[in-house]
């Protein structure tokens, strides 16, 4: 806890020095968000809805198969607890948005400068957060979806009529698959729905086609740093028993991950220089 707190005050230091350091600039920047605020909440709201029902959805999933089902808690307590679990997020984002908003307006005031839009921005960010929370949580959870093998948004490698051969060149593959089932069409849609908002009006169908493809690219590059992340953890505590150095490990699964991650840059490059981003 002393840890955490002394945490805490620095990250609070270092932004208040970094907004009185850059002030002007910061007001430039709450000044041009200022005419948009109805966009900032709106997705704003968008992003807490989904997460929301993400969350939602992953804890019905995994809550029948916890250890801790089993135990005799009060169904009152029982749904308090998923409530935090759900909200714990989207709580504490709500919580920096509300220190940001008040340190950045605190600063503004003390640099004499107006501190109207940034309290406007802070405002519809909040808001927005906030209603977008209680539409996940209203929102019905989707019928639950049983992944088989097959499944045509991962890729299968098939090597009929041979023996498997003990290698770590397999687990390579692994992170790509993630990525690919990680961006299945639902939620590639939900992620790319802000982008589609922020598309101004009278832009060509081209360029529109290109800003989402970019942001797609950059998308699929987080979501396989995500995957790459997860799937050295889960190797490295599934081959823990075994005499295995931690490099060799990382170079057998990091090796293909960075030809793809490499291939989906160049896509984002492309894409950039065509639309004149």
């Amino acid at each position: 806890m002393p840890a955490a707190g002394l945490g805490v005050v620095g990250a609070l230091t270092v932004a208040t020095w970094l907004l009185w350091v850059y002030r002007l600039r910061v007001d430039e920047i709450f000044a041009r968000l200022q005419p948009h605020t109805v966009i900032i909440a709106v997705v704003a709201g968008i992003v807490a809805a989904a997460f929301v029902s993400h969350r939602r959805s992953a804890h019905a999933a995994l809550a029948p198969r916890s250890w801790l089902a089993s135990l005799p808690v009060d169904p009152r307590i029982r749904r308090l607890e998923a409530l935090a679990l759900q909200l714990g997020p989207v709580v504490a984002v709500m919580v920096l948005i509300c220190g940001f908003g008040l340190v950045a307006g605190a600063v503004l005031g003390l640099a004499d400068l107006p501190a109207k839009s940034c309290l406007l921005v802070w405002r519809s960010a909040l808001l927005g957060t906030f209603f977008g929370t209680g539409v996940g949580l209203i929102v019905p959870l989707p019928k639950p979806v049983s992944p088989y093998p097959g499944s045509r948004y991962v890729p299968q490698r098939m090597t009929p009529g041979r023996r498997p051969v003990p290698s770590l060149a397999g687990l390579a593959i692994w992170p790509i698959r993630s990525m690919f089932a990680m961006l299945r069409p639902k939620t590639l849609s939900r992620t790319l729905l802000p982008v589609l908002m922020m598309i101004p009006l009278g832009t060509t169908a081209a360029a529109a086609m290109a800003w989402v493809g970019f942001f797609g690219a950059w998308t699929a590059l987080l979501a396989l740093i995500a995957s790459l992340v997860h799937v050295l953890r889960a190797a490295r505590r599934w081959l823990k028993p075994l005499p295995l150095p931690g490099p060799r490990l990382g170079f057998a699964i990091c090796g293909v991950v960075f030809m793809v991650m490499m291939g989906i840059g160049a896509v984002a490059a492309w894409l950039r220089w065509v639309a004149r981003l």
